[in-house]
Parts: C-alpha cells; structure tokens; sequence
C-alpha cells in the first residue's frame, strides 16, 4: 500500500477501535453470600472434626508410644525385711572386739566392787509382786505398741433364710498393716474366717471404717491381701496406725520362747495372752509348700486368730485357720512369718502361686548314704490329676533339677517355684529307682492355679 492510500484511511477508524477497547471495564461477579456462609461453616466444622480426632488419636496413642519408646519399670510391693536377732558379738569386728576387750580390762577393776554394790540394791529392789507386775505392764506396753498394725477386717456375705428373706451374716479377723503402695494401704489377713464375702471393711484402731477390696488370697494358707484406698482414710486415723515389723529367732533358740498373742488369740478382737514356744518341729505340709508352725502353750479355741510376737514386738508367726487346723488341739499355733513373708508380697501384687501338687521333703543323710538316694526333694504324695501327675511323675521320685538349677532339698524346689507364674512350664528332672539304680527323667509340668 503506498503512502497515498495510507493517508486517506479516516483518522478516527483506527483511533475508535483503540477507544473503544480501552474504555471497557470488567465488573465484578456478585458475592453470594449465602454460598460464602456455607463455604466457610464447612470449612470451619471440618478444621473442628479434625482437630478432635487428632486429639483423640494422640490420647489413645501416646500412651501406647510411650510405653514402647520408654517402657517404664513396674514397681512392686516389697515387704519388710525379716530381722534376725544378732547377738552384739557378731557386730564387732576382730579389730573392733579386740579394742573393746582392752578398754573393758581397763575398766572392770574400777567399776568392780560398785557394780557388785548395785547389783544387790537391784536384786533387793526387784523382788516382791510389785517387780512382777512391772515385768507384765512392760509386756502390755509391747502388745500395745505393734497393736497399731492390727486393724478389724471384717466380711460380709449375704444370703436367705427359711423364708427366703435376704440376711447379712458377718465374720471378723484381725488384719496386719503391711505396706503403703500405689495409694492403697495393704492388709494381710485370714481370709478363711470370712467365709468368702460379699463385701469387706477394714475398721482402724480410732474406730474409723473404711470400704477394702480383697486383691488376692491362697488357697491352702487362706491368707489374704487386702486393699484401702488411702484417701478413704483421714490424715487424723493414719497418725494413729504403723506398719508391722518382723522377726525372727534362730532355730536353735525358738524352743522356750517368750511370746506375745494379740488379735484375737481368744476369738474376739483385741484380747491379748502370754506364753512360750513349746514346739518348733511340727510343720504344716500342703501341695508345693512346707510351712513350719509355732507352736505356743497359749489356750485358744477354733476362732482364734492374730499375731504372736516377741518382746522386742516384732511378728514372729501368724495364726490362723488352717494353723490352728494343723496343730490339732485347743493350744495356739501359728504360721511361721519368714515362711509366708514372700507369699504375702506375691499375693500383695495380685501374683498367684504356681501349682504343681507335689508334696514333699528332705532327703536325709541316713537315706543318702544307706539307700543311695540322691539329695533333692524326695516326693512323698502327687495330687490327683495335677500338673506333677499329668507330667509324669509319681510317689517315690526326687526331683534334682528344676529349671536348669541343681535341687538339693524340698524347700529349694518351693523357691524355685514360687519364681515361676501359673500356666507357666516348669522343667524338672526326677531321680527315678528302676529296681537296680536311679536313673534321670526330664519332664515338663505345666502349672495351673490352685481353685
């Protein structure tokens, strides 16, 4: 096209065209405010759904993760410890024994002739009713001391009479304060006297009475645990109350032993007796256990229950249904307490005992060495279809391992036992007489729980 053409365009065709286009505007689509009102709700409601179920998730879940990242030790009951009565020779050293023989020579000359002077004005003194009422208020200031673990324990079962109208019948023992765990106080108690009830009640030395759950109990012992929740209880009752203290005296010292029956030694809560151990050889053989009893010149009668202790006040034995059972007269006897002492911690943290139904003991030397019996737990008795019986094993075998450990007499088969859990295997190998020799048979016992 040339210049000339160009030139005769109209100006304002091109000039129109761009007007035009720039003057256009571009209007804004109307709000719908109704649509925007839900949009936002939605998005509101599912922010909130998911906010809860994060929460809810993280609750359930955290717990769970945190036990696997971080598993955390489970903490047991744990008793007192037994206390051996020591002599004071046996805590000195030889150093220690030799400086106090020299500093005693030095001093045994000088103080001679007065302790002999003041041993007479005692002697003097002491004679007449007065020293012997001395002698029984200190023993009642003793009872009354371990008094304050004692507490009431108290069943409830309810049933129907002739008419069948609903009657409470209610049974009471005394109960021993054993611990302060996971905010329950802990209460061991012959749970053979409560005649499996309803419900139970623990009464405090105040006279308070608090609602208690039985945790666990033994089937052959009828001991029980007993559980009060702490915060049933006032600051002012807990003031009021300890824990109980055991003890124990050597073997060769027991027989003749002053003791102390509080409880119930004559049936009815809070009686007290004195007496002495008159037998320690008589035991109380059951399925799986040995317990040796107290046996005391104390008069009781068949509800007798509570505690015998010594004159420091520490628990020597405990007494009970199948104790008093077991002794066979109208005289208290009791269940030695280092006997029962990991039983209790068993039942303490709701662990049942392991059942095999052997019944057992010792071999002793004689049988050792003139019939070549082996040393171990010689079985005396299985029980009908238990664990032991369906193993294999039978009257007349010794059991000599269990659990890989060597056997060398019935109690270390207990211990051995007591380690493992119910429905758990439990290997032995018996010492079996052929007719010639005893020879070794493995077999493994699947223990159950004693009903």
């Amino acid at each position: 096209m040339s210049e000339k053409e160009n030139d005769n365009l109209a100006p304002d065709e091109g000039e129109g065209e761009e007007y035009r286009f720039l003057s256009e505007q571009i209007r804004s689509k109307p709000v719908n405010k109704v649509r925007l009102f839900k949009r936002t709700f939605l998005i509101g409601a599912g922010a909130a759904i998911f906010a809860i179920v994060a929460c809810i998730t993280f609750l359930v879940l955290e717990p769970i993760i945190s036990n696997i990242l971080y598993p955390e030790k489970i903490k047991k009951v744990q008793l007192p410890e037994i206390q051996d009565e020591v002599s004071p020779e046996e805590f000195l050293t030889e150093k220690d024994a030799e400086e106090e023989v020299t500093e005693a020579a030095k001093a045994a000359a000088e103080a001679a002739a007065e302790e002999a002077a003041k041993s007479a004005v005692r002697r003097s003194e002491n004679m007449g009713i007065e020293a012997f009422e001395a002698f029984y208020d200190e023993l009642y200031e003793v009872s009354q001391k371990t008094g304050k673990c004692l507490v009431k324990v108290t069943g409830v079962k309810t049933g129907t009479d002739w008419f069948q109208q609903s009657v409470e019948r209610e049974n009471s023992v005394t109960g021993i304060l054993v611990a302060d765990y996971d905010s329950q106080f802990l209460i061991v108690a012959d749970n053979a006297h409560l005649s499996n009830a309803d419900s139970y009640s623990v009464t405090f030395a105040d006279g308070s009475v608090a609602t208690a759950s039985l945790k666990d109990s033994d089937y052959d012992t009828g001991l029980g645990v007993f559980a009060v929740d702490s915060d049933a209880v006032e600051k002012e009752t807990r003031e009021t109350f300890s824990y109980a203290s055991f003890g124990k005296v050597k073997q060769a010292d027991i027989l003749g032993r002053f003791v102390i029956a509080i409880g119930s030694p004559r049936g009815d809560f809070g009686s007290i007796s004195y007496g002495t151990i008159n037998s320690e050889g008589t035991q109380m053989r059951l399925a799986d256990a040995s317990y040796q009893l107290l046996a005391s010149d104390i008069y009781a009668n068949n509800q007798a229950n509570g505690v015998l202790i010594n004159a420091e006040g520490d628990i020597l034995g405990i007494v009970t249904k199948a104790s008093m059972e077991a002794g066979g007269n109208h005289l208290l006897s009791a269940i030695s307490i280092q006997d029962v002492h990991e039983l209790i911690e068993k039942l303490s943290n709701s662990e049942r005992r392991a059942y095999a139904g052997i019944h057992g003991m010792d071999v002793t030397q004689e049988a050792h060495k003139e019939l070549n019996i082996p040393f171990g737990a010689y079985i005396t008795e299985v029980d009908i279809d238990s664990p032991a019986m369906n193993a294999g094993i039978t009257k007349g075998d010794v059991v000599i391992r269990a659990k890989d450990k060597e056997v060398t007499s019935y109690q270390e088969y207990q211990e051995l036992l007591m380690e493992a859990s119910p429905g758990e295997v439990f290997p032995v190998t018996v010492a079996r007489f052929n007719g010639s020799e005893y020879i070794e048979i493995d077999c493994d016992i699947a223990t159950q729980i004693k009903e």
